[in-house]
């Protein structure tokens, strides 16, 4: 009796250890700086945050229901929702590129007014808010061939405020997300 359930733990443990293994492979090949290198801003700050271990989270869709909360320079493995189930505080600020378009809400609070960069792995559109304000996007870049970030969006945002980040557009199921306040030079 002993035996039998000694052999069926290692089996249970085996199978979960080889269920495992595909997603394992599959996460550090997605996390690497392969095709990242033609980017004209410096990214260290948001490659070495990206490369780091990431909390899970699961976007709200409602900014009144279990508000997720962003921490500068953490990165986060967000999962999303359908978008049309999703209560924007303002309506994106472009239309979905897919036809079954995910989204998400999240939040985070500035420290110093300035210079702040929303990292992403997804194609996914972004708008920052302040209240019911949407603030303008400042500067963007984009790379398609960079398996460990897709676009980098600057805005300038005000100090010590609660801020909202929609997600929308896009079909991807989740996006790696990291918000960083620029270093001024």
């Amino acid at each position: 009796m002993k035996c039998t359930r000694s052999w069926a733990a290692m089996l249970s443990l085996s199978c979960a250890l080889c269920a495992a293994t595909p997603l394992a492979a599959q996460q550090s090949a997605r996390h690497t700086e392969e095709g990242c290198d033609t980017f004209s801003w410096n990214l260290a700050r948001e490659f070495a945050a990206l490369k780091t271990p990431a909390i899970l989270l699961a976007a709200s869709a409602d900014k009144k229901v279990n508000p997720v909360r962003l921490a500068e320079g953490q990165h986060a493995a967000v999962t999303l929702v359908p978008q049309h189930s999703v209560s924007f505080a303002v309506p994106p600020g472009r239309q979905r590129k897919s036809e079954n378009p995910t989204a998400g809400l999240l939040f985070f609070r500035s420290g110093q007014g300035g210079r702040y960069r929303i990292s992403l792995s997804s194609r996914h559109w972004i708008d920052v808010l302040d209240g019911n304000q949407t603030i303008e996007s400042r500067a963007h870049e984009g790379r398609s061939g960079c398996g460990l970030l897709h676009k980098v969006v600057e805005f300038e945002l005000p100090a010590h405020r609660d801020l909202v980040l929609q997600l929308s557009g896009d079909g991807a199921a989740t996006a790696d997300v990291v918000v960083t306040a620029v270093a001024k030079e």
